[in-house]
């Protein structure tokens, strides 16, 4: 049976090494615990992709540990960004659901999107794993003929069901 294959957004890089974050100490050692528990099994459980887009925001910040960030990343394969990715990802923002200064996030779930994904993995609540956002993300995505991932956390995707 093949493994499922997972879309990894940048959020959970940074629990993975430091990087700043508005969250409350608490909330970031819980979250840290489930990324590094995740890390631990994913090649055993999941098929990894990123996009140049995680490529990228995982090379910002301090120079070594944005080295460690991409070395973590240096053999899950990159998806590349298609026209037809940047149209999805304008248009989740024209419709309203992914604000304008949020042109990344738009670009990970289009991407994760297009490229048939079946869970997205995220710390990111504000814009991708939003309940209340989801239909409406999923009315957009099924226009460009696409399924929009299972939007989740990595605890989330660590306790469903085999």
């Amino acid at each position: 049976m093949p493994k499922p294959k997972v879309y990894l957004e940048t959020t959970i890089l940074g629990y993975l090494t430091p990087m700043r974050t508005s969250a409350p100490d608490s909330i970031q050692s819980f979250r840290r615990q489930h990324a590094e528990a995740f890390w631990r099994v994913k090649e055993s459980q999941f098929e990894l992709y990123v996009s140049e887009v995680v490529l990228s925001e995982a090379s910002k910040g301090r120079a070594d540990l944005a080295e460690k960030r991409l070395q973590l990343l240096q053999d899950i394969p990159s998806l590349p960004l298609t026209v037809e990715i940047r149209d999805l990802a304008e248009d989740l923002q024209k419709s309203g659901i992914v604000p304008a200064t949020a042109v990344e996030d738009a670009l990970h779930i289009a991407t994760a999107s297009w490229w048939g994904m079946d869970f997205l993995v995220t710390y990111n609540f504000k814009h991708i794993d939003n309940p209340n956002v989801e239909r409406r993300l999923e009315a957009v995505v099924a226009r460009f003929d696409c399924s929009l991932p299972v939007l989740l956390s990595p605890l989330e995707l660590l306790n469903l069901p085999a």
